[in-house]
Parts: structure tokens; C-alpha cells; sequence
């Protein structure tokens, strides 16, 4: 009987440690809620398959999370980030957060995801419709807040 006892008390202990674990990883992300990026790099892919790299530019962007699921644009690089910032729900796991949106835009209709670290951000853009396909941009972030 002792050692039922011992043993239901060890896994009682191992489940609160795991759920205290994953509890505080959860608060990780959604108390530290601002972050500025820069752009590191990117490609569009095209319909007939031909790669074109990105310019580099020297642009600042921040966003607020705002818990549960939304991100509040700061500073964007012009209406459509915005738009497309505004209308992504994000998912904190771990220390990242991922972001995911079907947005339309004026005729266009665009499939986004975005993976959000405290170092990097990765965004991936599938067009439906047009000349450019996809859009992969890599930014480097630092959170601020």
C-alpha cells in the first residue's frame, strides 16, 4: 500500500513539473508582447519556376502581440503588411508564436503563415492567382517588450 502510495505521489509530482513547464513557456511568449524586425533575406517563386531574390532593404517593422491570438501592426511597411498583420490569428507554442491568414487584397487572395521567434521571423506567402506564386522573407527581430 506504502508503495502505491509513493508511486501515485511521483507521478502526481512529474505531471504538476511538466504542467508548470509548459505553463510557463506559454506566459514566456504572451508577456514579452513587442518585437522590432528587420529584413534579412528572401525569394518569389514564379509561374514558370524562375527564383527571384528580394532586395535588401534597410526597413524597421514592430508589432504588438495581443493575447490570445492577434498581432497589432506599429510600425508596418506600408497598407498590405498591415493588412495582412491585422488579419492573422497567432498560436503561441513553446517560445514561438505561429500566424496564419487567408487574406484578400483588393483581386488577390493570399494563403500567409509566419513563424515568430525571439530572433527571427519567417513568412510564407502562397499567391492564388497571378504572376508570382510564392514569397518566403526571412527577417531578423529582437523582442523589445
Amino acid at each position: 500500500m506504502v508503495a502505491t502510495d509513493m508511486n501515485l505521489f511521483l507521478k502526481f509530482i512529474t505531471i504538476s513539473v511538466l504542467f508548470y513547464s509548459i505553463l510557463m513557456c506559454y506566459i514566456n511568449v504572451a508577456s514579452a508582447k513587442t518585437w522590432q524586425c528587420s529584413f534579412k533575406d528572401g525569394w518569389t517563386l514564379n509561374q514558370d519556376g524562375t527564383e527571384t531574390s528580394l532586395s535588401k532593404g534597410t526597413f524597421y517593422g514592430t508589432r504588438e502581440y495581443l493575447p490570445p491570438d492577434r498581432m497589432l501592426p506599429l510600425q508596418s511597411h506600408g497598407p498590405m503588411e498591415t493588412q495582412i498583420l491585422e488579419e492573422m490569428f497567432y498560436q503561441p507554442v513553446a517560445t514561438t508564436l505561429i500566424g496564419h491568414a487567408v487574406v484578400e487584397i483588393g483581386s488577390m487572395t493570399l494563403s500567409v503563415s509566419e513563424t515568430l521567434t525571439d530572433k527571427e521571423s519567417i513568412i510564407t506567402v502562397i499567391f492564388h492567382d497571378g504572376v508570382t506564386k510564392a514569397l518566403v522573407e526571412r527577417n531578423l527581430c529582437t523582442r523589445i517588450e
